[in-house]
């Protein structure tokens, strides 16, 4: 199992973060990419829509990382909440979620909403 997947929304109450699988703040390898940090990625990766459905997924690729992005109010019922899974190396959309089903099963027990391609 790869181990550097990361989540980046609310884990247990409001307010965005970077996060590991222990559900502690994230120590990041020296090579994480500053354009993924969390206050840069916030309501970035999600697909651009004004309505912002649930569950509606955008997937990319960052210096040498994957991951999926999509809009989320399971915590934060705010308009704009929304969570992203980073994992390292060059993954699918398919295999993001794979893998960081694998590693944050808590969080995905969370949403009632179906996770779809954009």
């Amino acid at each position: 199992m790869n181990d550097d997947c990361f989540y980046s929304s609310c884990w247990w109450r409001e307010g965005h973060g970077l996060w590991a699988k222990t559900g502690m703040s994230a120590k990041l390898p020296c090579d994480y990419p500053q354009s993924l940090m969390p206050w840069k990625i916030d309501a970035k990766l999600a697909p651009k829509m004004n309505c912002q459905p649930e569950g509606l997924l955008s997937h990319g690729k960052t210096d040498g990382w994957s991951w999926i992005a999509f809009w989320d109010r399971s915590v934060d019922q705010r308009f704009g909440s929304n969570s992203a899974f980073i994992v390292r190396g060059d993954h699918d959309f398919i295999s993001v979620m794979q893998i960081s089903r694998a590693y944050f099963p808590q969080i995905w027990k969370r949403f009632n909403f179906e996770v779809r391609m954009a």
